[in-house]
């Protein structure tokens, strides 16, 4: 059997770690389980001691997700690398299944899909990832209506197509969250996965751009899916790191040639439909007026409003109530929310601004 070594970055969530542990070190194609510790957290020798495979990499100060990984790969030799956050929880075969995608498809990289609760009722969406055209078209849509909707449109043509596939197939990104890596030393010359420039945010999106200029195959499999407890990082300086690690990442594949300096006070005019529901502090129903027949929906939720991307789930009532599961997990900001109908029409939108 293959050999294959489980990664996890822990900076403080080791509260997360016990059933994931469970999970990873029950699973027969796991050999090794290497928790990379960029926070010193105390716990964890307690915390991981009951798992025979775990093996704990604690650093003397947080050296980044990238580089911790790096460390960790050049220390643990294995065929393929399970890179899987700490706020994750992985169905049963995912490795299994992530190992048969990259062998059928001879692809160097195999992510799965992900839910965001344990009820597996809302599909997360495909990565996002980076190029010059999706720049363009986020800035669009920042500023008129129609490039909102047109953006909205796209994107929902992806997503629709990312849950409707039922064997591997290509995607040209992969969420870091869950990455299953083939140790192909043609490829990795030095060793290591990722550029160490990235300290945090878009690692996983220059790995998948490196592999795409050298036409390596990247897949998502079906059958390996996943729970993300998305929106968990607890670090408070997460939008400073993601802006350093975009710039990082337009440098080094741009240059100069981006225009950054669009005005992020403006708004979408298409935010002139949408329900402002203020301040709220619990979870509310989102009810559909004026109906003649109930039908299949589409309840999703974004972070802008011409949702790219967005998280979705399936109802067929009037009207819809997000799980407290789901509530607890949304960080404090703003939301959007729509109910869409499978003729792709939107019914009704929503953003209100979470305590």
């Amino acid at each position: 059997m293959m050999k294959t070594t489980a990664i996890i970055v822990n900076y403080f969530t080791s509260n997360f770690l016990p059933p994931l542990l469970e999970v990873l070190n029950n699973d027969a194609f796991i050999h090794t389980i290497v928790i990379a510790d960029n926070s010193n957290e105390v716990v964890l020798k307690k915390t991981t001691e009951y798992f025979s495979k775990v093996r704990l990499l604690q650093f003397e100060k947080n050296v980044g997700f990238g580089a911790a990984i790096n460390c960790v790969a050049k220390k643990y030799k294995a065929d393929y690398y399970l890179l899987v956050n700490p706020d994750t929880l992985p169905e049963v075969g995912l490795v299994e299944n992530l190992i048969k995608g990259i062998e059928d498809s001879d692809a160097l990289i195999a992510g799965p899909r992900f839910y965001w609760d344990d009820e597996k009722s809302f599909r997360l969406p495909p990565a996002l990832g980076y190029s010059w055209g999706i720049q363009n078209a986020m800035q669009a849509a920042n500023h008129t209506a129609a490039d909102a909707k047109l953006a909205s449109f796209d994107w929902s043509i992806r997503h629709e197509r990312f849950w409707k596939e039922t064997e591997p197939f290509y995607e040209p990104f992969l969420s870091g969250a869950c990455l299953l890596i083939k140790n192909d030393t043609s490829f990795f010359k030095s060793g290591e996965f990722f550029d160490e420039r990235f300290f945090l945010y878009y690692e996983d999106t220059d790995l998948c751009m490196k592999a795409l200029l050298q036409n390596k195959t990247m897949v998502c499999v079906p059958k390996a899916e996943i729970v993300h407890y998305w929106n968990q990082s607890p670090s408070e300086k997460k939008g400073t790191f993601m802006t350093q690690s975009q710039e990082r990442f337009i440098e080094k594949y741009y240059g100069t040639i981006l225009n950054l300096s669009a005005d992020k006070n403006l708004r979408s005019l298409s935010e002139s439909n949408i329900t402002d529901l203020g301040e709220i502090t619990s979870s509310s129903t989102f009810e559909i007026q004026n109906i003649k027949e109930i039908e299949s929906y589409f309840f999703e939720l974004g972070l802008n409003s011409w949702f790219v991307p967005f998280a979705q789930t399936d109802f067929s009532k009037s009207n819809f109530q997000i799980t407290e599961q789901v509530w607890n997990h949304l960080s404090p900001g703003e939301y959007f929310c729509r109910i869409r109908n499978t003729k792709n029409q939107t019914l009704k939108t929503w953003k209100w601004k979470k305590h």
